[in-house]
């Protein structure tokens, strides 16, 4: 019985019909056989009505009167329930700017003061709180990151973070994309030595994992860390010609190519350097297609058999992805 093995498809969804007898070849031809993909990790929808619940709570605290609490708590347990939104630490910052404003007694006014600055930074006296001496060096540690890719990209409290970062112990938002995607939002407490862990939700041989795969001329390059034992990339050529490449973690073989029409086409391609051990795939691991490239950015593409058949198109698409993170 022939194993799975995992496809990355680097061009359009609508033109994969026209290459998918290659891939089943060059799959065969190498013990394995393509088959259907787990859903990957959904996005996290935006709730705009919580959006509208924290901004009607910022203004009814901003009248309430000194000795009411119960905006402040409903604020920050909203904020701390959901750390999926993006704009949490700015507004706990302005929850907190608040309550310095309206506090009562010598003490209260300062920490909440603190709070604020924790997440962004020192204001100016015009906007109504007192500004205050900046911490020393000392009050600052280095941040140190765990379970976070090479490539991937971590915002500290909205701001993206720097290598070699300081940050102030305390309470932050902190989120991390790998390209566009959010892998990971929370509020983390950093203590004087802050390090942040995250609890990576990549399963192996995912769209999520694959995400960030280049094509390049010789061979695709895959980001740092993928988790996927073995794996494939695939991507059109012109004349109706298939180039594979055969890959493990995040090394892959050269291209090779397969069903050229032109015989120009059909340049020889060394078998893939990486050795094929045998060793089997996890059940769930199924076959994918994820448009992610250079120039071409598509989504899973779901191989049933008839599901994607369709009359053979000689219009060519392409293909520009996103290029930054969208809020």
């Amino acid at each position: 019985m022939l194993r799975p093995i995992v496809v990355l498809w680097l061009a359009a969804p609508a033109i994969l019909p026209v290459h998918r007898a290659d891939i089943v070849e060059w799959a065969q031809s190498r013990g394995r056989r393509p088959v259907w993909p787990d859903a990957d990790l959904a996005a996290v929808a935006y709730d705009r009505a919580l959006a509208d619940e924290v901004e009607a709570l910022l203004e009814e605290a901003r009248s309430a009167s000194p000795a009411e609490r119960s905006a402040f708590d409903r604020l920050e347990q909203l904020l701390l329930s959901h750390p999926e939104l993006p704009q949490a630490a700015w507004w706990m910052a302005e929850r907190h700017a608040i309550e310095a404003q309206r506090a009562e007694g010598p003490d209260a006014s300062p920490r909440a003061v603190d709070l604020a600055r924790l997440l962004e930074g020192p204001r100016a006296a015009a906007f109504g709180l007192v500004p205050r001496p900046a911490e020393g060096p000392s009050a600052h540690s280095e941040l140190r990151l765990a379970g976070v890719r090479a490539n991937d990209r971590v915002l500290l409290d909205g701001v993206p973070l720097e290598p070699n970062a300081h940050v102030q112990a305390g309470r932050h938002h902190v989120q991390v994309f790998r390209e566009q995607r959010r892998v990971s939002a929370a509020w983390s407490a950093l203590g004087a030595s802050p390090t942040f862990s995250l609890v990576d939700p990549t399963e192996p041989c995912s769209e999520l994992d694959l995400l960030g795969t280049r094509d390049a001329a010789a061979a695709p390059e895959p980001s740092p860390g993928v988790l996927c034992g073995e794996w494939a990339v695939a991507r059109p050529l012109g004349g109706g010609a298939t180039a594979l490449a055969y890959c493990r973690g995040s090394s892959c073989a050269p291209w090779q190519t397969l069903g050229a029409t032109n015989a120009s086409l059909a340049t020889a391609r060394p078998e893939p350097a990486l050795a094929d051990d045998g060793a089997g795939l996890p059940p769930w691991v199924t076959w994918g297609a994820v448009g992610v490239g250079s120039v071409v950015a598509a989504g899973l593409i779901l191989w049933q058999a008839g599901a994607l058949d369709g009359p053979a198109s000689d219009t060519e698409f392409s293909f520009t992805g996103p290029t930054a993170v969208a809020f």
